[in-house]
């Protein structure tokens, strides 16, 4: 029974926070839920990984017939494909980091600040070594100074806090556990609503202004990357009516503290999982399987 508390605890709790997810906005101040969604997810992730792999080597090595061995089969081509897809992801967000080096080896550009001739709306981070803002001609022809300045102070916002490292590190999550598959727009959101705050600690009126314009100028393109300002077009509402709302209070502690007890349970199972593996394939001397299964 304790085998079967240890294998589906990490499932469990990914399934529970389901619908908890989506409304975490409200418990964690937007930087503060931004790390703790990417934790969740690498914790969430090794712990639901482990107990997979654990929940197969026992199925092969401790001998559950003919529906053990198609179970444990099973788990395996799981796990496979899902690497799969994770590597995959990989490899399309390194052919897009280096489509972005013609940004970042731009002669064009002006200190971090890149203006692209292109009467699209639009702007967005560029990450990597000589990280740089891209903002099109047609944004920037469209804003008032100030809106201009609120959006170059959101974009390197992105890049200052890594929101780039967050968001992939939960998309991979996601890819690995399909229990997380509303991770990523939550992570979205929260790298969004914090470079908002960033933005707006020097002119929030100007920060509203300058978001509410650029979803206005970009809700006729179809063409928008996925670090630009306006992020999740359905998200743009709630972004505006916060920024139209004084700054968010202090982070509640309580929330901060539950967050981080359930990470350390779910990284105390996956040491247990991983030393289930071990007592299943080669057991420690004097210690008899029955102890580990019983």
């Amino acid at each position: 029974m304790n085998v079967i508390v240890a294998l589906a605890m990490s499932w469990c709790v990914a399934a529970l926070l389901v619908p908890v997810v989506p409304r975490l906005d409200r418990l964690f101040a937007p930087a503060v839920l931004v790390r703790v969604l990417s934790a969740g997810a690498l914790v969430l992730t090794v712990a639901t990984t482990s107990s997979a792999v654990a929940a197969a080597a026992c199925l092969l090595f401790v001998g559950g017939g003919a529906v053990g061995w198609m179970a444990a089969v099973l788990i395996v081509c799981l796990l496979a494909v899902s690497g799969v897809r994770a590597g995959r992801h990989g490899v399309r967000v390194r052919a897009s980091m280096r489509a972005a080096g013609l940004f970042r080896d731009s002669a064009l550009r002006d200190g971090d600040v890149l203006i692209v001739e292109d009467e699209v709306p639009d702007a967005f981070a560029v990450p990597g070594r000589r990280p740089v803002v891209v903002v099109t001609a047609g944004l920037r022809k469209s804003l008032p100074a100030a809106e201009f300045r609120a959006v170059v102070r959101h974009e390197r916002a992105h890049l200052r806090a890594r929101h780039y490292v967050h968001v992939q590190l939960v998309e991979l999550a996601a890819l690995l556990n399909p229990l997380l598959s509303g991770w990523p727009a939550a992570v979205r959101f929260a790298t969004e609503r914090h470079a908002d705050e960033c933005a707006a600690a020097v002119d929030r009126p100007a920060t509203a202004r300058a978001l509410a314009r650029a979803a206005m100028l970009c809700s006729g393109s179809h063409q928008q990357s996925a670090l630009s300002i306006v992020g999740g077009r359905r998200d743009v509402v709630r972004r505006v009516q916060a920024l139209r709302h004084p700054r968010p209070a202090r982070q509640r502690r309580w929330a901060v503290a539950v967050a981080v007890v359930v990470m350390l349970a779910l990284l105390t199972n996956a040491v247990t999982t991983a030393d289930l593996i071990q007592d299943r394939i080669a057991p420690e001397p004097r210690e008899a399987p029955s102890v580990v299964v019983g």
